[in-house]
């Protein structure tokens, strides 16, 4: 009869014996997940550093381009204010030999009327 104590005892540690290591596998799979979370918690970190750093490089692109583009601007106005200029100073030359002309041609008019 003593066999039919032991039995239900070695089962009763058995249980206690596999009880304590699930408990310990429970404790081991918390602290794997109050890691994992802190990592993750730190890859949103990097994530939201990151896109903000997006945004600045995005914005110094834009900021860039329109400094180029001011500049390049100018360049343009200046070539259009002298092609402008060129063609101001080109008729006002063509008026002037104009002038000169109808002068000349009065001068000779009148020459020519008090020669006679």
């Amino acid at each position: 009869m003593h066999q039919n104590h032991e039995q239900p005892i070695e089962t009763d540690n058995n249980a206690d014996q596999i009880i304590a290591a699930m408990q310990d596998n429970i404790k081991n799979l918390k602290e794997q997940n109050a890691l994992l979370a802190k990592q993750l918690e730190s890859k949103d970190k990097q994530l939201d550093e990151a896109q903000k750093l997006i945004d600045q490089q995005q914005q110094l692109n834009l900021s860039t381009q329109h400094l180029l583009t001011q500049q390049n601007e100018p360049q343009e106005v200046k070539q259009q204010t002298q092609t402008t200029q060129k063609s101001t100073e080109q008729t006002q030359e063509s008026e002037e030999n104009s002038d000169d002309q109808k002068k000349a041609s009065k001068k000779g008019f009148f020459a020519r009327l008090f020669d006679n």
